[in-house]
C-alpha cells in the first residue's frame, strides 16, 4: 500500500474509533456536548490547534493556549449569576 493511502487507511480507522467511542462515552470529571456544533467557530480557529487543558488561572511553558478564553467566559458567567470576584 502507498505511504499516503496507508496514512489515510490509519485516519480513517481512528476517526471510526473516535466515533464509535464517543457514541458511548459520558465525559471525563464530568458529561460535554457532543451534539454541538462548531462550524461558526470554524473560522476563527481553523488552522490553529489550541490547548485547554488545566487551570485557567495557572500559566504554563505551553503557549498556544484557551486561557484568556476560557476566563472570558468565567467571567462572563459570573456577571450572569451575580457572583462575587472568586466565587467561581
Amino acid at each position: 500500500m502507498a505511504p499516503v493511502a496507508e496514512v489515510a487507511r490509519l485516519l480513517a480507522g481512528f476517526r471510526r474509533h473516535l466515533e464509535d467511542r464517543s457514541a458511548h462515552h459520558l465525559g471525563y470529571g464530568y458529561p460535554y456536548n457532543l451534539d454541538f456544533d462548531f462550524a461558526p467557530l470554524a473560522p476563527f480557529l481553523e488552522g490553529l490547534c489550541i490547548n485547554n487543558l488545566g487551570d485557567p488561572f495557572v500559566e504554563s511553558n505551553y503557549g498556544v493556549h484557551s486561557r484568556p478564553l476560557e476566563v472570558a467566559v468565567l467571567d462572563w458567567f459570573t456577571r450572569i449569576w451575580d457572583l462575587g470576584p472568586g466565587d467561581y
